[in-house]
């Protein structure tokens, strides 16, 4: 086997340059680097990345062990994917074990997680001598937390209240009714089950009700066996109980296919909500995903060098209580034979609206039209056809709703226009909802920018070293539109022959918004300010001409898509491997996932966009005083906008105005960059400002003059004064057209 000694032969350096190169140490050049690589791969030679590229200053490795009982269950999958993709992010390896509640397989584990010098371990321990097993572990100084099963007094342990939630469990079925009771538990070796079964039973004894108990004990394997036997039990229970040890899925499964009886009331304990609703069927969630992040957060807290808290903490989360049933039925009637018109955007948000309307099409008797237009053709078509009876509903936007005749459109009551939007974005409401004060569009969909880079080529050692000899910093994710140049600079491949990718970044000119939106957020982020609080125009003519300068550079470094009909080009190149970074819109996103089998594949690292500013996009539904079917609009547009539909629709890949969609890590995990989401929305987000201008014919003035500038039709010397000139031309006169009051509102819980 080759030895570094070997390698340093062969590419005629020190062995200290090898060890530095090998273990990412040391100020090397990119020649050098080269050498050390090129002569390891010539012999063969193996880097052992836990033992030496990820080895820390204490001797550890950055590797977080993760063992569990198994990952059948949904609970404990929910978890590992939870935590793998927060560590993975954190360029940790994560490893993971699967004991089988065996605590002989569990203590082989542990031996050789001691071993590889893992500098933390997760586990739900099957041990009850837990505290001593793990002390290989710690004994080397890695860090340990015991998740689920409460052994260790003197350790961490992160988990639910396993006790309460068995109360809560209790008084529901007793609320139900319900008299004889089956109670299906793990097996109560396990302290989340035996505290579980002991909070029940405390509850029912305290009631005073005279209710009938059956117990029985199961472990995953024998789940079906197990049901069939409790029912045998209880003879006809007119209620089961079943903990996150057993999925309730078998209890139907049982009923529907052995029993065939008509299913009792079902109290379920789950590890994330369930788009199931059957009748008699309770949901109460102890979110296991949440519970990953919460344990993931921690141990990288403990694992931080200036980290000083006590590490025998135990934290109890609180569960996410029960699943809310849809309140959908009042809003469904049968109306067969009717139909909507509705007219759409070209979005991800439309195509899943559309994906999901077969549900409501079948609740109701309601039949849907849908008709799509680009963005730029819907906003021509609304402005110029305000009065329209061609359709029932539209998709309009902050830039289309204020150009509205408040009689184009019919209002939402008060109290149904609170109910759909109480857990929405409050800035969301305020910015899409109003026509001269009066609530006239439900919000649909939102958007926002984030920066999307390649994560393997900001930290490859060669690609780092060549740009610190180019320009002398280190390269980084970029933070201002500056160093948002200077890198696609050196990513450009006709300016620096080395490039891995052919242009830093993607620049799109055929669209009047995207041109407008890229203006604005430079100037923004450059200092500008375009309106005072109170309303008053303040522009900054030198700060938009820097703005326009800056965009006009970046077109050097950039492939250049003058397409009015894709909004998504950058997208397409950034997942083709053809560039290194690029702003994305939410709204065009998930399209990263259409072509996630692509060269850049689990490469792709998501932060904020640059600077202290976002530009917050989307629309909401209304409905056109024309339509000939105003009650079936509504009751669409209820259904369409309701919390109950919001996870659905963004797991279909819109993103929802709904700010609860944004805890749930399942979705998160699917599209990790609206972890980004709520922050965004939260910033400031220029709405207000831009309220205070008219901004349909703005945004088309803006844009067509951008696009002449970019396309060396128009000098750019003047660039600055004109678009001042268009600011003020289309200045409301310190009128804002959104919502003038909404201080007081705010997101309910």
């Amino acid at each position: 086997m080759a030895t570094m000694k070997d390698i340093a032969r062969l590419a005629k350096v020190s062995q200290g340059t090898v060890s530095n190169v090998l273990n990412n140490k040391g100020n090397v050049s990119v020649e050098r680097i080269k050498m050390v690589m090129n002569a390891a791969k010539e012999l063969n030679y193996i880097i052992n990345a836990p033992a030496s590229q990820l080895r820390s200053q204490s001797g550890l490795a950055k590797i977080i062990a993760v063992i569990l009982p198994n990952v059948i269950q949904p609970k404990y999958s929910a978890f590992f994917t939870s935590v793998h993709r927060i560590f993975q992010e954190l360029n940790y390896i994560v490893l993971l074990f699967v004991t089988g509640d065996s605590p002989y397989v569990e203590k082989n584990a542990i031996n050789t997680i001691s071993t590889l010098r893992a500098c933390g371990v997760v586990t739900v321990t099957s041990c009850k001598d837990a505290e001593e097993a793990y002390e290989p572990v710690k004994q080397r100084g890695g860090k340990v937390i015991f998740v689920e099963q409460e052994f260790c007094s003197n350790d961490i342990f992160i988990g639910f209240d396993y006790k309460a939630a068995g109360k809560i469990a209790a008084k529901k079925v007793l609320s139900e009714g319900c008299s004889n009771i089956g109670l299906m538990t793990g097996l109560d070796y396990y302290s989340s089950e035996s505290m579980f079964e002991e909070g029940f039973m405390e509850y029912i004894k305290e009631s005073g009700k005279d209710v009938s108990v059956h117990s029985i004990q199961s472990d995953y394997t024998v789940q079906l066996k197990s049901v069939l036997e409790l029912i045998s039990l209880c003879k006809k229970p007119d209620a089961i109980v079943t903990t996150g040890k057993n999925d309730y899925h078998v209890i139907l499964q049982a009923y529907d296919n052995i029993i065939c009886e008509k299913l009792p009331v079902i109290i379920a304990v789950v590890p994330s909500p369930n788009a199931e609703n059957r009748e008699g069927l309770n949901q109460y969630i102890l979110d296991y995903s949440k519970l990953g992040k919460k344990v993931s957060d921690q141990m990288a807290e403990l694992l931080d060098p200036e980290h000083n808290k006590p590490s025998s903490e135990h934290l109890y989360l609180e569960p996410d209580g029960w699943k809310n049933k849809s309140h959908e039925n009042n809003i469904y009637f049968n109306r067969k034979g009717t139909v909507l018109n509705i007219l759409l955007a070209a979005s991800q948000s439309s195509e899943a609206l559309k994906k999901m309307s077969p549900g409501f099409t079948k609740k109701t008797g309601i039949s849907l039209n849908f008709d799509t237009m680009l963005l730029s053709d819907l906003a021509d078509y609304l402005y110029q056809n305000p009065y329209t009876a061609e359709y029932d509903i539209v998709r309009t936007n902050l830039v289309t709703t204020p150009s509205f005749p408040l009689d184009a459109l019919v209002p939402f009551e008060e109290h149904d226009f609170e109910q759909l939007t109480a857990t929405m974005f409050p800035n969301v409401i305020n910015t899409f909802s109003y026509v001269e004060n009066v609530p006239c569009v439900i919000p649909f969909d939102i958007s926002v920018h984030f920066l999307a880079y390649r994560k393997d080529l900001f930290s490859d050692p060669i690609i780092s070293r060549g740009f610190f000899e180019a320009y002398g910093k280190e390269l980084k994710v970029p933070t201002d539109y500056e160093e948002y140049n200077l890198i696609s600079k050196f990513f450009t491949r006709s300016i620096n022959k080395d490039s891995p990718v052919i242009s830093g970044t993607t620049s799109i000119l055929g669209d009047d918004t995207l041109l407008f939106t890229d203006f604005l957020l430079r100037y923004k982020n450059m200092g500008g300010i375009i309106a005072s609080p109170k309303g008053e125009m303040v522009f900054d003519r030198d700060i938009a001409q820097e703005a326009i300068e800056n965009y006009y550079e970046m077109l050097s470094y950039s492939i250049i898509s003058s397409d009015s009909n894709r909004k998504d080009t950058g997208i397409i190149t950034f997942a083709e491997g053809s560039t290194a970074m690029e702003h994305i819109s939410t709204s065009y996103a998930p399209g990263i996932l259409d072509l996630k089998k692509n060269y850049i594949d689990g490469r792709i690292g998501y932060e904020f966009l640059l600077g202290q500013s976002t530009y917050l996009g989307g629309g909401g539904l209304a409905i056109l005083s024309g339509s000939k079917n105003p009650d079936g609009a509504e009751a669409f547009i209820k259904w369409a906008c309701a919390l109950p539909q919001a996870r659905l629709f963004t797991l279909l890949g819109g993103t929802s105005p709904h700010a609860p969609v944004y805890k749930d890590m399942e979705i998160l995990q699917v599209y990790p960059w609206l972890s980004l989401i709520t922050e965004s929305v939260n910033k400031d987000s220029m709405a207000m400002e831009l309220s205070y201008f008219y901004r349909y014919p703005l945004e088309k003035e803006i844009g067509d003059v951008l696009r002449k500038i970019y396309n060396d039709k128009m000098e750019i010397t003047h660039a600055g004064k004109i678009t001042e000139e268009i600011f003020k031309k289309h200045y409301t006169g310190g009128i804002s057209l959104a919502r003038h009051d909404y201080s007081e509102l705010k997101v309910k819980p």
